[in-house]
């Protein structure tokens, strides 16, 4: 008897094949998606498809291929979606691929807790009738994370004409969008950068405060002065891809002043110093592209400069040069320089008699840095007085 039951069971879940599988293309239709199959199996807890093809009907630019998608089914619920040697191929450029696929990304509705995970996974995107792909990914693995997310590691990747190595990126859900890390959260790093999709496509890097010697235990050359300095502070930047990315920053450093004349030491109080920009950056390929700083505005203490920069940025490095200019009352620089040549007692009495002038001392500071070699950073400032006596008689 038992075995008539298990045999009429079999049979049972063999007929609602067809059924099973006009479900899952009619949940797909609902999705903007044509699926279509070579088989449809049953396994313990799992609907097998074989041979899976997919069409996303609004982009037909788009085509998703898969050896074998396995549904993992706990009751009546899904539990897991895993593919086996999918292909993702996309033909367009970078700006149609962001524009029409995010569109559609942003309205697909999948069941609520579904986990997703991909072995042997490949993706190309090209522009027509390029030589070479602007993105291609190749031996990747997809799998979600317990706490929320997903984990996508590669064996190679190649952006435009780059190559990279082997690598994993950590992608988790965050208010407002997804964090994006390279390592598992939660990270140590004092850096996070979050992606936004909504209301337009952003990324948001935030620095947590950290001392500069870290990037020393990294292998980077940060001058033994500069060790000690702690810095914070968040840059935020539109993204949108084949289009300059606009964007602002903000950083403080703890323990540093921005290099000047002795005369002005007394009015560069403290040990805090703020820096505000708004950037422009075109990008020429992955990692690579020009920077501009406009207006860049650095304050500490009563000085306040303000000026631009300019940045070439290159796969490992950058090389950046900006000119800053300010001015200060003269009576002021006068003052502060009779204390920084007589003490804070005669410097005070000599100073007072500086009341009488007017005018402004302009300050200029100009820089060049390379990231590769930070000791030898070149740092020339200068002062010219813009300065009249008023007489009382």
């Amino acid at each position: 008897m038992l075995a008539t039951l298990g045999v009429a069971v079999v049979a049972g879940l063999l007929a609602a094949r067809p059924l099973l599988g006009w479900g899952l293309q009619r949940w797909a239709e609902q999705q903007g998606v044509t699926l279509q199959f070579e088989g449809l199996g049953l396994e313990p807890g799992a609907l097998v498809l074989e041979g899976v093809q997919l069409q996303v009907q609004a982009l037909p630019m788009l085509h998703f291929a898969s050896s074998r998608a396995m549904f993992h089914v706990k009751q009546t619920t899904p539990e897991r979606l895993h593919l086996e040697a999918p292909r993702v191929t996309f033909t367009g450029t970078p700006q149609e691929a962001q524009q029409h696929l995010g569109r559609w990304l942003q309205g697909l509705r999948l069941p609520p807790g579904l986990g997703l995970s991909a072995s042997s996974l490949t993706l190309v995107a090209r522009t027509p009738g390029a030589p070479t792909p602007w993105l291609a990914l190749e031996g990747a693995s997809a799998s979600s994370l317990p706490g929320g997310g997903h984990r996508l590691s590669w064996s190679q990747l190649q952006a435009h004409t780059t190559r990279f190595p082997s690598g994993q990126l950590f992608v988790t859900p965050a208010e407002g969008g997804y964090e994006l890390s390279l390592l598992e959260p939660p990270s140590s790093l004092p850096f996070r950068l979050f992606l936004r999709p909504q209301p337009q496509p952003s990324l948001l890097l935030q620095i947590r405060r950290f001392p500069l010697r870290t990037l020393a235990d990294l292998g980077l050359q940060v001058p033994p002065d500069l060790q000690r300095v702690e810095l914070e502070g968040s840059l935020e930047s539109s993204l949108t891809l084949g289009e300059p990315m606009l964007g602002k920053l903000h950083l403080e450093a703890h323990g540093y002043t921005p290099p000047h004349p002795p005369e002005v030491s007394a009015l560069v109080k403290g040990d805090r110093t703020v820096v505000n920009a708004e950037l422009s950056y075109q990008p020429e390929s992955l990692g690579k592209g020009s920077l501009a700083l406009a207006p860049l505005v650095v304050t500490s203490g009563r000085l306040q400069l303000k000026g631009s920069g300019s940045a070439a940025v290159e796969q490992d490095h950058l090389t950046f040069k900006g000119t800053l200019n300010g001015g200060l009352p003269c009576k002021d620089v006068a003052r502060s320089a009779a204390r920084a040549d007589l003490g804070d007692l005669l410097g005070g009495f000599a100073g007072g008699l500086a009341g009488g002038l007017a005018g402004t001392i302009q300050l200029s500071v100009q820089m060049e840095v390379d990231s590769r070699n930070l000791k030898a950073a070149s740092l020339r400032t200068g002062i010219t007085p813009r300065c009249s006596l008023s007489l009382p008689f």
